[in-house]
Order: C-alpha cells, then structure tokens, then sequence
C-alpha cells in the first residue's frame, strides 16, 4: 500500500464516524424530503438551479442566481433531485476528512480526530446537514482544500470556485492565512509568496462572471440584489438581522 493511501483512509474514516456523530446531535427532519416541502423551501430553488443553472424561476433573494458554481457541477453531473440535494452532504464528509488529514500531518492523529469532531459538531456541518438545498459545506470544502494545495493554479480555481458558491467564501480567506502562519515555516513562506497572485486573479475572475451574469452576457441578466445594501444598513445600525 502506498504511504500516503493509510492516512488517506484514515481520515475518511474518522470524518464517516465524526459526521454520523453530527447526524446524532442535530438530523435533519425526515419530512424535509417530502417533495411538497422540498419545492415549496430553498431546495426547490437550489433544485431548478441544478437543472438550470442559469435559471432565473427562483424564489428567494436575486443573490441565490450568483452561486452557480454547486448547480453547474450538479449540472454537468447530470444529477437530479435526491443526486443534486446529496452533494452538500457529501462536501460535508470530504470537508472532515480534508480537516482530518491536514491536522494530523501537522499535528498528530489524535489532535486531527479531536479537530474533526470539533468541526462536525459546529454550524459548518450541522446548518448544510439539517437544511435541504444550502451548498454552504461546498464552500467550506474548498477553503479546506486550501490548507492542502501549493499550485498557483489550483489556488486560483479554488478561490474563483469558492467565491461563485457563496461570496462568504471571502472571509474563510483570513482562516486559510491564519493556518498558514500559524506555524511558521519555510514551506508556509513559499505558500504566501506563491497564493497571493492566484488568490487576486481567482477574485477577479469572480468579480468578471458575476458582473456578466448581472448584464445578462451569461444568462438573462439578474436583478440589482438589495442583500448587501441590507447587511451594510444593519452594520451601520449595530442591529442584528430579524432580531
């Protein structure tokens, strides 16, 4: 067996056993897959967008259409429904094994397994585990995946990806750089000096196809979203959202 095939299975174990335990603590309703409640919630939008990623039949906020990265995957994969709704939970257990892996090459296996169960019982699993049609886990499998990556290229793509499957992604960002400088060293050095032109052209990339999608040069255009206004105003305000 090659060296890197143990710890490979290893951590895809551990994240199996850390994502049923997450499935122990908080599981999803079982009516939530009724397919009355899936097109009447945001899978239904999440679903015509897998059919469709350019469709513009949705039901929730216009920013849902800039996320296109998770429906044009399930797209081009041809799934559909139940194929297109497992996905997030599938990002979910390859993001445990990513931070399993990571962890435990740097810090030893016992601190990789504690590491994952911590995160497996954090928002990050337990919000795209119980609600349907919420890719949330894609976007924190691709910042994950930045730990582990060093080609420029790969960085680019990652980002791009991870910026078109929730503009959040950008704050995930400052946690990739705080991992990278947390133990310093001469190969965390080169991971600076070679991601950082990536990362801007991987934004800039991001910032081009949003703004076609906004003019219709892909799709049929998009409605202004009023949804970044709103977090400015509720910044501004000190006032939570809804609260």
């Amino acid at each position: 067996m090659p060296r890197w095939l143990s710890p490979l299975l290893r951590s895809v174990t551990v994240a199996l056993f850390s994502w049923g335990l997450a499935l122990c603590s908080a599981a999803p309703s079982l009516h939530y897959f009724e397919l009355s409640h899936i097109f009447s919630s945001r899978a239904g939008d999440y679903v015509l967008q897998c059919a469709n990623p350019l469709t513009r039949s949705l039901s929730g906020p216009p920013i849902l259409a800039y996320r296109v990265f998770v429906p044009t995957i399930a797209w081009l994969l041809g799934a559909r429904l139940y194929v297109a709704l497992a996905l997030p939970y599938v990002a979910s257990i390859l993001l445990l094994a990513v931070v399993c892996f990571v962890m435990s090459e740097r810090h030893g296996r016992r601190m990789g397994t504690i590491a994952t169960m911590l995160v497996a019982t954090s928002y990050a699993v337990t919000w795209p585990n119980c609600m349907l049609g919420y890719p949330d886990s894609v976007a924190h499998l691709l910042a994950a995946c930045l730990l582990l990556v060093r080609r420029p290229w790969l960085i680019g793509a990652l980002v791009a990806a991870g910026m078109l499957t929730d503009e959040r992604f950008i704050l995930e960002l400052s946690l990739v750089a705080l991992w990278h400088s947390s133990v310093p060293s001469p190969r965390d050095a080169k991971w600076f000096k070679a991601a950082w032109r990536p990362t801007i052209l991987g934004l800039i990339l991001c910032l081009l196809i949003r703004r076609a999608l906004t003019i219709g040069w892909i799709g049929p255009g998009i409605a202004t979203p009023t949804t970044y206004q709103d977090i400015f105003d509720a910044l501004l305000s000190l006032h939570p959202f809804h609260m």
